[in-house]
């Protein structure tokens, strides 16, 4: 009887060893796949933050391009600053040399 239950419990010894190895690899299957697709994730949005920056910094040498070419060396770079960026109305004192 004793050899019988060695057997049996040398053989749920085996199935146990084998459930543990097959969790353990599934686990890290699992965490690696979560892994990637984080860093896919990521990396999307990084390149998209960086094309939408590219974007601005375009935008803002056409804006710099257009307001070099219509510079007129007798208008306050103030005037121009506070006319263009900030949308105020440009102060009285500086208006005639708009």
């Amino acid at each position: 009887m004793t050899m019988l239950a060695t057997s049996h419990d040398l053989h749920l010894l085996r199935i146990d060893s084998r459930e543990d190895t097959l969790v353990r690899s599934s686990s890290e299957w699992v965490t690696g796949l979560v892994d990637e697709m984080h860093d896919q994730v990521e990396m999307r949005r990084n390149r998209e933050r960086v094309i939408e920056i590219c974007h601005v910094v375009d935008r803002l040498r056409k804006e710099v391009t257009r307001h070099v070419r219509t510079f007129n060396p007798l208008t306050p770079i103030v005037a121009i600053w506070v006319h263009t960026v900030i949308k105020h109305p440009v102060p009285d004192r500086v208006k005639p040399y708009l």
